[in-house]
């Protein structure tokens, strides 16, 4: 049986100036690298956009909706592409989730 303590289950204390001062820099260096990323982002995407201008012009939207292939009659369409990725990392993702969800739970449950 356990009976309540007066004293508390861990102590506050200060901290010193130093870590203070590494946890400050530790924080700056994380928001640094995340805009990084983000930087990084819309670079990738500002050169797909401008590697695919003349496609588009070529095509225009429908290059994304339909699914002709034929080189013969210069006709092309990603639909089918785009359509398998989405398919598959759906797929991923219902094989994924559950097993890493269920493993979570039974590492936290059991040990």
């Amino acid at each position: 049986m356990n009976l309540p303590s007066s004293e508390p289950a861990f102590v506050y204390r200060n901290r010193p100036p130093q870590e203070k001062l590494v946890d400050q820099g530790f924080r700056q260096l994380v928001v640094v690298l995340a805009s990084l990323v983000g930087v990084v982002l819309l670079g990738i995407l500002l050169t797909v956009l401008s590697g695919s201008r003349e496609a588009m012009a070529s095509f225009g939207l429908g290059f994304l909706t339909t699914s002709d292939w034929d080189p013969v009659t210069e006709s092309y369409g990603a639909f089918t592409a785009i359509y398998g990725t989405v398919v598959t990392s759906i797929l991923a993702l219902l094989i994924a989730v559950p097993l890493g969800v269920g493993t979570a739970v039974f590492i936290t449950e059991n040990i």
